[in-house]
């Protein structure tokens, strides 16, 4: 809490060159109380804010189907942000298709326990922010270089 995860996230998701590597980008403020459907609506809603009315008439399972859709053969980066339990991540998890195309999708928790527990069904570099912040002020400093590129 408080160590400046949403904030590095923010930092990224808005960064120009992160920008334009990605057709799609998302962001869902996933928080401890949350509903499926409401994730699901939030990352569409930032792909085709257009549509939002239409959406939220759909049931989860259709949503999961027309964000996978909208993903499919784009190179996306969706943000996950704050998440407390490992449920939100496997609710979500097949709507983000693996084409092999290098998109990306950053999750930010307070909880160690769910990142490793992300770790197990993906590809994933684990950032603790704690050891950022105690890396001292080159975490304020050096911010992002010109040409970032993202690990999995």
């Amino acid at each position: 809490a408080g160590l400046g995860k949403t904030t590095l996230a923010k930092r990224v998701y808005n960064n120009r060159s992160i920008r334009n590597n990605f057709h799609i980008w998302a962001w869902c403020n996933v928080s401890q109380v949350y509903r499926k459907k409401d994730l699901l609506l939030e990352i569409l809603g930032c792909i085709h804010p257009e549509n939002s009315k239409q959406y939220s008439e759909m049931e989860a399972d259709d949503l999961m189907l027309k964000l996978y859709q909208s993903l499919k053969l784009n190179k996306y980066f969706i943000v996950l942000d704050d998440v407390w339990d490992i449920k939100a991540w496997h609710g979500l998890k097949e709507s983000f298709p693996d084409d092999s195309n290098k998109s990306r999708i950053l999750i930010t928790s307070r909880l160690y326990e769910v990142a490793s527990q992300v770790k197990q069904h993906v590809n994933l570099t684990i950032y603790a922010t704690s050891l950022m912040m105690r890396a001292g002020s080159c975490y304020r400093r050096c911010s992002f270089p010109m040409n970032p590129v993202l690990l999995q």
